[in-house]
Parts: structure tokens; sequence; C-alpha cells
């Protein structure tokens, strides 16, 4: 799987190896302050190289096998439209945490539930993980929601976890077995 390129179909988009051409796309949404408000690695304002080395970084950690990070492609426009990532892999223990991110455009349309649900069912089936978690900035609802749907389970409050901007915020952990989906 190290030198393969992934392509996971899904209803409505698909996952899929993250391509230069997809830079464009990249910069263009994560250049909204609303984008970028809830993630932790994400610099704002978006460096104009930014998208390449991202895409670099992410066929360089696909071929480590450290994370798996592929674009949300909405097939009906074929356009990349998020980024959705299982990173920090531990093959010792089985697991690794999700991550993603979607343009603003295509809030509230069920596109990143579909994405997670893809993304968990390449971790259990192709991957052989056993636990998939996710750390959420405390007050991000949304991604709280989408995270519930799939059947991740709120474990707590993570007290003061995070620095951003100058500021100590809590973290929401969220995780999944595959029995929490029988």
């Amino acid at each position: 799987m190290e030198d393969e390129r992934i392509l996971i179909d899904g209803d409505r988009i698909y996952l899929r190896t993250l391509e230069e051409s997809d830079a464009d796309d990249i910069t263009f949404h994560v250049s909204d302050p609303d984008i970028v408000r809830w993630t932790l690695l994400i610099p704002y304002p978006y460096p104009e190289d930014g998208a390449i080395q991202f895409i670099r970084m992410a066929e360089k950690s696909m071929l480590e096998r450290s994370s798996y990070i592929l674009g949300i492609i909405l097939k009906k426009s074929d356009r990349l439209i998020g980024v959705i990532s299982l990173d920090k892999v531990d093959w010792t223990h089985r697991l690794a945490t999700i991550g993603y991110w979607l343009g603003r455009n295509h809030w509230n349309k069920g596109y990143m539930t579909e994405a997670t649900a893809l993304m968990v069912r390449f971790g259990f089936k192709q991957l052989d993980l056993f636990r998939i978690e996710a750390v959420i900035l405390e007050g991000n609802v949304r991604s709280g929601r989408v995270l519930e749907r799939c059947g991740f389970e709120n474990e707590g409050t993570a007290r003061s976890r995070y620095h951003k901007d100058g500021r100590r915020f809590n973290g929401t952990l969220y995780s999944l077995l595959p029995s929490d989906l029988d």
C-alpha cells in the first residue's frame, strides 16, 4: 500500500491521494478564517506556497505510513472541497487520529459525515486499526455532530490541551472502535 494511490468511492464524494493540481482549491478554502478557526495546524494567513508544501508533506507521510491525508472530492464537479486524514498512526497499538476540514460552501450538506464514514472504514478495513481518535477544540459543535453521527463516543475534556493564537483551549476527545459499528 505504501506506493499505491488511494481512491475511496462514496455516494456523492470520493477520497483520493492529494495531487499538485489540488493546490489552488486547498489555498482557496483554507484562506477562509472560519475554516482555520477550528484547526490547529493551518496557518492564517495561508502562505503562497503552503498548499504545495502540504501536498508534498502528505505524500512523504503516506510513504512512511505515519499519516494518510486524502482530498475530499465532490463527484459532480470533480473538485477538492476538503481534506481528511488519519494522522499519528501508531502501528504498535493500531490507532490513529482522524482530522478534517471542509470548505464553507459545502457545510451542512452531509459531505463531512460521508467522508468521515469512508475514512473510518478505510482505517478499520484496509489499515486494520483498532481505535480511531479525534480531538476537537471545545466549542466546535459541527465537528462534534459529525463524529457522533459516525458512531464516535465522547470520552471527555482535555483541559487546556491546546495553545492557539496566544490562548489555551480545551479539547474534546472522541473515539471509535470497530465494535462500536456492529
